[in-house]
This record gives structure tokens, sequence and C-alpha cells, in this order.
């Protein structure tokens, strides 16, 4: 059952009479103008989180002169009903209540059970946790990072943008994260945003002081439960974590996109937006702004990669998801993605399941050891800077050549025990255990320790490589 806290649901007139177009508004934007209305007419597309602001108790609730906002309610329930059902297919059965105001929303959910977002997307796994050990690994290279960062006083930042559902900034731990959001009041309208948070989560868990850039997908007009995001918000958010910050033009906000969501790419003579979302992919990649990670879509060995976008497409680097013994699932067998990673029996990284598996996770590991990769890279640049004695140059050409993705793949390569120049390997197993390893004295002499670690990432070999 779905529980919709209905406001007022008169989806007849303009809400822009200026413009006489018909746009989704939030609440805040109509008491702004017209605190006193004692009418509202509204028209929504459908947003769902344009719909729970206005039934928030901080939506529609403040315009006071509005005194039939749970009768009109009720006399449209019916009529929502139906044409909800018309228009979302997937829908087996429907239950709408009215609740007003002076019922808590929370309270009732409890009460009734409810859950106001999918669970994961992937079936739930069992057995001893490979992605704990993995992590484990190299713990003690991520605590040698921290002390990098503490030593460079935090001004060294390397950015993933996470476009899934939105992350929930008080289930991420680090005090330093921040966000931007259309909800500045947290109400729970905004969602639970369980899949983003445990992206962020694993990202995390690879690279603790990632920055991380959380943007929210339009989840409200597709019928397809395997793609629950509309193509054109994934258009409109990968824009935007890709744009300069205002106050830096030349800089882009991400380094790293993080992309577990996939949609078939077959195209029809009006699907612009594919075709648009696509031109930008290809457009990041040839320009070298991001690197840009993409997950198998698990859906079974009858489905080829390269049908589906992002993960399909040139140059993003492919990820799938890696069995307890570091052998690609079954659902994905006979596909050939670039690189595997832990992804079965994931474990802390989504709140009230125990463990969780997918190429989703594997993608989001991915994203984070990049992160940790570059961040490592943009230290060794910054040590280098401040000693004359070092090699300024290679430090500079060892960045330049790992933000570009083929030369972030190459690192994998070297992390998954495969010859880095190898343009063919796939399946690549990533076990950076002996690569990325410090002994107990690495607080000691960090940059030499910073050397070391970067000589096994980035080693001469691929330096003095010709790169195309």
């Amino acid at each position: 059952m779905a529980i919709l806290h209905l406001v007022l649901l008169k989806f007849k007139q303009d809400v822009a009479a200026a413009t006489r177009q018909r746009f989704d508004i939030r609440t805040d934007t109509i008491v702004r103008v017209s605190p006193g209305a004692k009418e509202v007419h509204l028209y929504s597309h459908g947003n769902t989180a344009i719909l729970r602001s206005w039934a928030s108790k901080t939506g529609i609730a403040r315009l006071k002169k509005c005194y039939n906002d749970e009768r009109d309610c009720r006399e449209y329930q019916e009529e929502f009903e139906n044409s909800l059902l018309k228009r979302c297919t997937h829908l087996k059965t429907l239950g709408v209540d009215v609740i007003p105001f002076n019922v808590s929303f929370r309270e009732t959910s409890k009460k009734a059970g409810i859950t106001t977002a999918n669970g994961p997307e992937n079936r739930l796994g069992t057995g001893h946790t490979i992605s704990g050990e993995w992590i484990e690994e190299f713990s003690g290279y991520t605590g040698f990072m921290a002390q990098i960062n503490s030593h460079l006083e935090g001004k060294l930042k390397v950015k993933v943008a996470i476009l899934d559902d939105g992350v929930n900034l008080d289930e991420i731990e680090e005090e330093n994260q921040q966000g931007d959001s259309f909800s500045p009041t947290q109400e729970y309208w905004v969602g639970p945003c369980k899949h983003g948070t445990a992206m962020a989560k694993c990202v995390r868990q690879i690279y603790p002081s990632a920055e991380l850039i959380i943007a929210r997908l339009d989840d409200s007009r597709s019928n397809d439960s395997q793609h629950p995001f509309t193509i054109r918000s994934c258009t409109q958010v990968y824009i935007t974590s890709l744009s300069p910050y205002p106050s830096s033009p030349g800089l882009n906000r991400a380094d790293i996109i993080s992309m577990r969501w996939s949609f078939a790419r077959e195209q029809d003579f009006a699907d612009n937006d594919k075709a648009e979302f696509e031109n930008l992919v290809n457009e990041t990649l040839r320009n070298d702004k991001a690197n840009l990670f993409g997950s198998h879509p698990d859906k079974g060995v009858n489905h080829e990669i390269s049908r589906f976008a992002p993960v399909g497409l040139d140059n993003v680097i492919k990820i799938c998801s890696a069995t307890d013994y570091g052998a690609i699932t079954q659902e994905n067998l006979h596909t050939r993605p670039d690189l595997l990673l832990p992804g079965e029996n994931v474990e802390g990284v989504w709140n009230g399941v125990p463990t969780v598996r997918g190429s989703s996770f594997a993608t989001a590991y991915a994203a984070g050891f990049a992160a940790l990769v570059l961040y490592t890279l943009q230290a060794n640049k910054i040590f280098s800077e401040e000693d004359v004695e070092d090699d300024l140059e290679a430090s500079k050409l060892a960045l330049v050549i790992v933000k570009r993705h083929q030369g972030m793949r190459k690192v994998f390569r070297i992390l998954a025990k495969k010859d880095a120049e190898d343009i063919t390997a796939r399946n690549c197993f990533v076990r950076p255990i002996s690569e990325l390893k410090v002994d107990d004295t690495f607080d000691v002499d960090l940059k030499k320790h910073l050397r070391k670690g970067v000589s096994q990432i980035v080693p001469q070999k691929v330096l003095k490589a010709k790169f195309s």
C-alpha cells in the first residue's frame, strides 16, 4: 500500500499566470508570492518531490486561508487513484489515504508498516563478506592518506559525483560533508535516498575524505522498475556535476562520476534525450573532463552491454560485481567488463539491511578507489613542488596521465596484477594489497612512503609509454 498525503490536488489551472505555461512549483514560491491566498489551483507533471513538498507541514499548510484542503482531497481521491493507475501501469494495486494535518505522517507510516522507498535493487547476499576483508587489506594505506590530508591541512579534495536518488546527509558521518538541497527543512518528503546513501558510504569506505557531489535524479515518470529515473534528469544532473563553480570558472565540479543506473540505447526519431546524454558523455571523455564509471545492469546473460548506456558507451569504465572468490558473477558471466570489484555480501551501507549485492556497489567502490588514486597523485605533486630535489615534471605527468580514462585504466590494471599496457585486458579483479601497502613507520617520513606508493601505481613504464 502507498500512502499519499494529499493536501490540494486540483490539477486544472496554470500556476504561472504571467507566462500561461504549466510548471512544477514548490510551495515556497506560492507562499512568498501570495501568502493570503484563499484558493490555489495546482498543476503537476508528477514530480514526487514537488507533490510531497505541497503535502508537508511546511507546504500548503502554511497558506492559512485555504480552509477546504481536506474536503477537496477527499472529493478528488477517486479520480486521483484512477488517473495514477492508468498512467503508472507497473502499479498492481494502490491505496491512497487522505491524512489531515493534525495527524503525524511519520507516526501513520510507522503504524502501517510502510516504507517510502524501494529496497536494494539486487537480491540480498548471504555468507561471509569479501568487501569487508578487501577494504581491511588496505586500511593502513587509507590511514596513511589521512595523515597526508592532515599534513596538507585539508586543502586538497577529489570530487566524486554520485548521480542517484540523493543522499541522506544524516547517515554520512563525516562532519565536513555539505550539500545543497531543494529541501533545506529536511522534510520527510525528500525521501530516504537509500541507494544514493549506500553509494556514498561505499565511496567513503575507500576514501573517507572524498568530496561528494550529490545529484538527485527525477524518479517520477518512469514505468520501468529497472530504470526508475527519467533520461532528461540524467542529462540535467550530469551537466550540473561537470559545470564549473562560479567562483572558479576553469575548475570542473567533478573529477569522477559514478553512475549505477542504465537505460536501453534504442532510439526512435523523437528520442532526443538519449542522444543528448550520449553526446555529453563522449564530449566529457574526449576532453578529459572526468573519469566515468558505469555499472553493469545485472540483467543476465542474454543482454548485450553495448545496448545499454552509460555502461555500454565507449571509454566509460565498465564495472561488474565480483564473487567472494574474485570471479565475475553468474548473471554477468558472458560479459566483458573492464574491472571487477567486490559487490557480493556488501555490509554496512544499507540502513536496516545486513548485506546487499550488485554491480552498483562495485561501481561505487571503483569510484572511491579512483578518487584515492587521484588524491595520492595530487598530494605527491604538492610535495614535489615543496622540494627542489624532486622531479616535479614527473609528478605532474603522472597526474595528467591518470586524469585521463586511459591512464586510470592502466592504474587499475596494475592493481589487478595485469600488464598496464594490455588494452585487451578485461575482467580485471582489483587487488591493491601489495601496491598500496605501508608499514607502521609511515608517519616518520610521509614523503618517502608517498613516493613509494606513486611509483607502484604509476611506474616508469607508464610514464615513458607513448600516450595517444
